[in-house]
């Protein structure tokens, strides 16, 4: 048997031991006051990691020294304040295709006569306005089971603000379904002599490891396979889609070669590569289309399948190691609690094949 590299052994161990050593990495806390619906005060220490499930509820230290934590539900909660500066209020609102009546705990983005806020549901990305007590949720349009669903959340927002005499139907047209809703209600609130204040949140950067492996097997002339493993950051407060990405791959790529006395011949083809790349995604979903663009520190190796002899690469910037470029685009898919599914295609230092694989992530 061929002795694989080391890099796979240290990739493999990587992917296989995640959950592991996810559980070992230090909890961080921020600082917060939970105020019940009896209108009692609670200082508490809340759990990063569980904010992104906090419209059911939240788990809390009364100190830092506690070994066991503390749960409130989110209809015992009237709000959270965070000394980030986050807010988050418990709403009632109506789900437009089930038609039933949630309720949740939700960032408020804006308050005034018009209050704007945003939660997941169902790992879907929504805002509530809520304006003369009434809530109304606004979601995109989205494909499921390969149909478009559309949710016309641009005529609900309008009926919203129907009563305004400074927002108009052309307005709402131009909203996009970002930071344009809180420019707009904004707009809203100063028109009608409101009171209008736009929260101001230090939110931290976002941290991931994630560790995997896949492939793609045409016949035995042409196939591939990687392990990677890559520090994943993203940056709230330029973008909820943008994310700067480390790594370390390995990739094993077995082709037919048509240059000159090679022709013909099977060529295994290995690349050890460290990738500096911005990824964007195209949705904020459970499901995320995604392009990919950087450049690497890499370094190639070339061999005769049949016979061992190494091919010497002629052709490029790149000989055997340097700098190369990738570019790129996948659509990668959550299951389960951290695992990922994903499809991909990338040029880095040479075409890839469409290759399918499964990571796991973990939070930092």
């Amino acid at each position: 048997m061929k002795k694989l590299p080391i890099l796979f052994f240290v990739l493999l161990n990587a992917v296989l031991f995640a959950p592991k050593l996810s559980a070992q990495l230090k909890d961080s806390y921020i600082k917060g006051i939970i105020t019940l619906k009896d209108g009692q005060n609670i200082n508490a220490y809340i759990k990063q990691q569980e904010l992104e499930k906090i419209r059911k509820g939240i788990l809390y230290k009364i100190s830092l020294t506690d070994s066991d934590e503390s749960v409130y539900l989110h209809d015992q909660i009237e709000q959270v304040s965070l000394e980030t500066g986050a807010i988050y209020k418990t709403l009632h609102c109506v789900v437009p295709k089930s038609k039933n009546s949630v309720s949740f705990l939700a960032s408020q983005l804006v308050i005034g006569k018009a209050s704007l806020y945003e939660t997941s549901y169902e790992k879907t990305h929504v805002y509530i306005v809520v304006n003369n007590g009434i809530s109304y949720w606004l979601q995109e349009d989205e494909i499921e089971n390969g149909e478009l669903v559309r949710y016309y959340y641009k005529n609900i927002l309008y009926n919203s603000l129907v009563n305004s005499v400074v927002v108009e139907q052309q307005d709402i047209e131009r909203v996009r379904f970002n930071g344009d809703l809180i420019k707009l209600i904004t707009k809203y609130n100063l028109s009608s002599n409101s009171v209008n204040e736009v929260i101001e949140v230090k939110n931290k950067s976002t941290s991931y490891v994630i560790a995997g492996i896949g492939g793609m097997y045409k016949d035995a002339a042409h196939n591939e396979y990687y392990i990677q493993a890559a520090y994943r950051n993203y940056f709230p407060w330029i973008s909820r889609s943008t994310s700067l990405n480390i790594g370390l791959s390995y990739f094993r790529n077995v082709y037919k070669t048509d240059i000159g006395n090679y022709s013909d011949i099977t060529v295994v083809r290995t690349l050890y590569s460290v990738p500096f790349y911005m990824q964007q995604n195209l949705l904020n979903k459970r499901i995320r289309p995604y392009l990919l663009g950087g450049f690497n520190i890499s370094y190639i190796t070339e061999k005769n399948n049949e016979n061992n002899m190494s091919v010497i690469i002629k052709e490029g910037l790149q000989r055997n190691y340097g700098l190369g470029f990738l570019v790129g685009a996948g659509i990668e898919a959550d299951v389960l609690k951290s695992f990922i599914i994903k499809g991909e295609y990338r040029f880095e230092n040479f075409p890839h094949l469409l290759m399918m694989g499964i990571a796991y992530k973990f939070r930092l």
